[in-house]
């Protein structure tokens, strides 16, 4: 009788890494256990992924507990090391429920010793994601205010020294100002011939002065990742600049700063807009291929937004705050190439939600006139992406004409898929039915309140 242990290693092992999630590598354990050629095989799965927390004095004792365990791993079976392809560590804890008080020996403040060792050690690393939160401390907030910490510069400054197969370097510090400064000298040794990919940073803070952009826009041309990602960011346009010039050829562009940057924190020292945007990314308009700005809590319209000398652009999204609804620029959006324009509906943050009277005739028209352009400009565009995710009642005034969004969609839809423009969107999360429901008893109570019959 044939059994899975008669397979060839060249399909069990596959069987096996399928089966196994990037998150739960831990569940196959027991497996490993099962026989010598089952623990070679899950082996490389057990510490394929790892996740430290590194700050005893903030995270839960649990997480603590099992970062010192690993450590010792690492330490005393050297062999095990090279399994490691994505590296996470925190600084801080996850979220506020996980602020256990520890006691005795397990009292660790700082265990930024196992941070750097790892980097040091784990040296397949191709993924590094940071994340550093705080919760306001005073003293511990002020010191992050006037310069980086001295564990965070000696950790960000290993990780290029040791993981020279890095693709991939994320650093989240939304809650802790980010020095950026003191990030891109820890850099310094990033060249051409270096394989991040990506660098992708979460709260820049406001620390760096006129000269520090100048030296890095000095080195313009000479970092090798092709991909930006920036989220919350309030620095300056200088240093926006700066960094989008850093690399040789920038071909995808992230940028978001969600409307929690402009009602707690500090606000950006420069009020974005898409104008600055354009003139900023017109640096790498030979390279860029994929743009995505989201939100910039400025004026809408894209009147001065003009792509049509990026020719290399081929997937553009935009929100549809950012693009506002006025159809008389829209053609503006149209680089030369464009395949793919994405446009997003839903608002990030959590106390401002988008409402089922979110695309209405006009977000239906703007669509309409946005595929017409490219029709009459003979364009390459191919697809129209709506996002629209509603929460399941109306946060503004309509009347009884007002239609069910997906029909709106679909009549799209229908109407460009003859001319060669696929128009797509998420399925509805609430039906037709449901929707009518809604919208009558919205019509009912908005009636009984001019009539006086109930108050708001």
């Amino acid at each position: 009788m044939t059994t899975i242990l008669s397979l060839p290693d060249e399909l069990l092992a596959p069987i096996l890494h399928d089966s196994v999630l990037h998150d739960c590598a831990h569940r196959v354990a027991p497996l490993a256990l099962v026989c010598r050629r089952f623990h070679r095989i899950i082996t490389p799965l057990l510490y394929r992924d790892i996740d430290i927390q590194c700050n005893g004095a903030s995270g839960a004792h649990q997480d603590i507990r099992r970062t010192k365990l690993l450590h010792h791993t690492f330490r005393s079976k050297q062999s095990l090391r090279q399994h490691c392809q994505s590296l996470v560590i925190k600084f801080g804890p996850t979220s506020w429920d996980s602020m256990e008080p520890l006691d005795g020996e397990d009292t660790t403040p700082n265990l930024a010793y196992i941070a750097v060792d790892f980097v040091k050690w784990l040296y397949n690393t191709a993924e590094l994601r940071i994340s550093l939160m705080s919760f306001y401390d005073d003293t511990w907030y002020e010191t992050f205010r006037t310069s980086m910490p001295s564990d965070l510069f000696v950790l960000y400054s290993q990780a290029p020294k040791s993981l020279t197969r890095l693709k991939l370097l994320q650093i989240d510090q939304e809650n802790a100002p980010m020095h950026l400064p003191t990030l891109i000298g820890s850099l310094k040794c990033l060249d051409n011939s270096a394989c991040l990919r990506i660098l992708d940073l979460t709260g820049v803070s406001q620390i760096g002065t006129e000269h520090d952009w100048k030296r890095l826009k000095a080195k313009a041309g000479t970092a090798p990742f092709t991909e930006l990602k920036l989220r919350h960011f309030t620095q300056s346009a200088t240093a926006l600049e700066a960094l989008v010039m850093w690399p040789v050829g920038l071909k995808a562009f992230h940028f978001s700063m969600p409307m929690s940057d402009y009602y707690s924190g500090d606000f950006a020292l420069t009020r974005y807009d898409l104008g600055i945007m354009k003139t900023i990314l017109s640096h790498q308009k030979a390279s860029l291929s994929h743009i995505n700005i989201h939100e910039l809590l400025t004026k809408s319209g894209v009147e001065d937004f003009n792509l049509s000398g990026f020719h290399q652009l081929h997937t553009l999204c935009m929100s549809r705050d950012l693009t506002g609804i006025d159809t008389s620029h829209v053609a503006n959006l149209l680089a030369p190439n464009l395949l793919i324009f994405r446009w997003d509906m839903r608002l990030e943050d959590q106390q401002c939600c988008r409402g089922l009277e979110g695309f209405a005739q006009p977000q239906e028209e703007w669509i309409r006139a946005f595929a017409k352009s490219s029709m009459g400009r003979k364009t390459s565009l191919k697809q129209i992406q709506i996002n629209f995710y509603p929460e399941g009642w109306f946060n503004e005034d309509i009347d009884k004409d007002y239609q069910y969004p997906w029909d709106r969609m679909d009549r799209l839809a229908e109407e460009f898929e003859s001319l060669g423009i696929n128009v797509v969107y998420n399925p509805p999360n609430i039906t037709k039915e449901e929707f009518l429901r809604t919208k009558e008893e919205c019509l009912n109570f908005r009636a009984s309140l001019a009539r006086g019959e109930i108050t708001w």
